[in-house]
């Protein structure tokens, strides 16, 4: 095992005592910084495992025997001045910069990475939040992605759906969006899947194998239900992404047996409700000129959110914020909300022993 000064550890500055010591005011952010003290000898110690070296090697360098050479090692370990470098894989190079940031919410970064590369989501949607989710993912390294949609690029999609150009004008989402995804890292497996969700029992058979599941789609109108209802059935945790007038959402998270599902906050009568003729007759005209304001600056805001809480969600990075809880943003003011759900211990979805 090899031990080294974390390269993520800055040092704004050094101060040097009357009595020979070090004064190390580190980090640069609050969550990092502090002062930390050191004799000439820590300071040397330090120093010398800028580079990766094994404790053998300081063993030997600086004469310590066996007893002394752990009691340095663990008092810098304690004070977070050094951490092991375990042996890492040449397939996980290009995830370095992300293993120092798990390390930073105190994760072994290649057991973090280990656990991404082995699990698999699937995005329903591969429009802006969709596209935005593809590129975090993608990035980061998980196993499979796979996306679901049965739509063609339109001219007004390239505001905010980066995977696409105007050459795709006219061509299945799902298969541009994967070849761009695929072009990123050969390591993670792109499948897409063209489907037009028509029920849950088809939503079931794609979702299958699944680890996790992004629904950034918001048609048809029985989506959101039909998600939920697969999702259940094969214990998928899941995700919300999307936006509703100026503002983004994100959740909430539902993990079946864990958190509240969609039938437990939803309106078990507003479907039973009747409409007269010719209130049914205004909605129905308003509904069918409605569309929906999309803004690329707020698709990549909550798309990067959302994809960061389902990385959080596998490696335990930080906390989870989107669990059995929507966060909303506002564009324009840029004012967070947070509410959140209970489950509904009488549910007939979640609790039913169907499931």
């Amino acid at each position: 095992m090899k031990y080294q000064v974390p390269r993520y550890l800055g040092i704004q500055d050094v101060q040097r005592t009357k009595k020979n010591s070090y004064v190390l005011n580190v980090g640069f952010s609050d969550h990092l910084s502090k002062k930390v003290q050191v004799d000439s000898e820590a300071m040397e110690v330090l120093k010398f495992f800028l580079q990766a070296k094994t404790a053998n090697a300081a063993k030997k360098n600086f004469s310590w025997s066996d007893a002394k050479t752990q009691e340095v090692l663990e008092g810098l370990k304690t004070a977070k001045l050094l951490v092991e470098v375990p042996k890492r894989p040449k397939k996980y190079e290009r995830y370095d910069r992300h293993s120092l940031f798990y390390q930073l919410g105190d994760l072994n970064g290649l057991e973090a990475q280990k656990i991404l590369s082995q699990k698999k989501v699937a995005l329903i949607g591969a429009g802006g939040i969709g596209n935005w989710v593809g590129l975090n993912l993608i990035g980061a390294g998980f196993k499979e992605i796979r996306i679901i949609d049965f739509d063609r690029v339109e001219l007004t999609n390239l505001t905010r759906q980066v995977l696409f150009d105007e050459k795709d004008l006219g061509k299945l989402k799902t298969e541009v969006a994967a070849k761009a995804l695929q072009k990123k890292n050969t390591q993670t497996k792109v499948r897409p899947v063209e489907m037009k969700v028509t029920s849950a029992k088809e939503l079931k058979k794609v979702l299958k194998g699944m680890d996790f599941v992004i629904l950034s789609a918001d048609r048809p109108e029985k989506i959101h239900d039909w998600v939920d209802e697969a999702c259940q059935a094969l214990q998928i945790p899941y995700l919300n992404i999307g936006y509703r007038d100026g503002e983004g959402v994100v959740g909430p998270m539902t993990v079946p047996g864990k958190t509240s599902c969609y039938q437990c906050f939803k309106s078990q009568t507003s479907e039973d409700k009747t409409k007269d003729h010719s209130s049914a007759e205004i909605q129905n005209l308003f509904d069918d000129r409605y569309q929906a304001p999309s803004f690329g600056p707020l698709n990549a805001l909550v798309s990067t959110v959302g994809s960061l809480e389902v990385i959080k969600y596998f490696t335990g990075l930080g906390e989870l914020r989107s669990l059995d809880t929507e966060i909303s943003v506002n564009a324009l003011t840029l004012e967070w909300r947070h509410h959140s759900y209970h489950r509904d211990a009488h549910c007939w979805h979640c609790q039913s022993d169907s499931l």
